[in-house]
């Protein structure tokens, strides 16, 4: 593949931010600001004389941060996002504790955002250990009948 020259860009939405690529920021940008219901933050962006890999390698070294089933959407670690844009390497960065602090951010500002809602919805205060313990059975029960029912007999085995 030729190497082309294009921008970089980082964008955030609530707790996660994107890494992507595009010739045209602005209209960019619109498209993602038009058909997402959230807030889109742009981070900043950068100029580069390789966008195919350097979108690609910084898609790679974010692995433990990528969101489940979303290839250019990570989990939003400031730091991380810092080091893009300036250009320095994650040496040093220890990727797999920045992964479980987002996790256990996210989660918990999201527990505390449903367990409120749920609350105003029912008028009455919960139990907030039985809310996450129900939950998080109905998810694994959930992911469960998904892998048994994507299982054919080619790779059941």
């Amino acid at each position: 593949m030729d190497k082309q020259k294009g921008r970089l860009y980082l964008i955030r939405s609530g707790p996660y931010f994107k890494i992507g690529r595009t010739n045209d920021l602005r209209k960019r940008l619109s498209q993602y600001t038009c058909c997402n219901p959230t807030y889109i933050e742009l981070l900043g962006s950068i100029e580069v004389e390789d966008v195919n890999t350097a979108e690609k390698r910084f898609h790679n070294k974010l692995q433990l941060l990528r969101l489940p089933h979303r290839r250019e959407w990570f989990y939003y670690r400031e730091e991380i996002v810092n080091r893009i844009l300036r250009g320095k390497s994650f040496d040093g960065l220890d990727l797999l504790n920045e992964r479980i602090a987002a996790l256990r951010y996210n989660l918990q500002k999201n527990w505390s955002e449903v367990i409120e809602e749920l609350e105003a919805r029912f008028g009455k205060q919960l139990n907030r250990s039985d809310v996450f313990f129900r939950y998080y059975k109905q998810r694994h029960d959930s992911e469960s009948r998904h892998y048994e029912d994507n299982l054919t007999p080619s790779n059941a085995r």
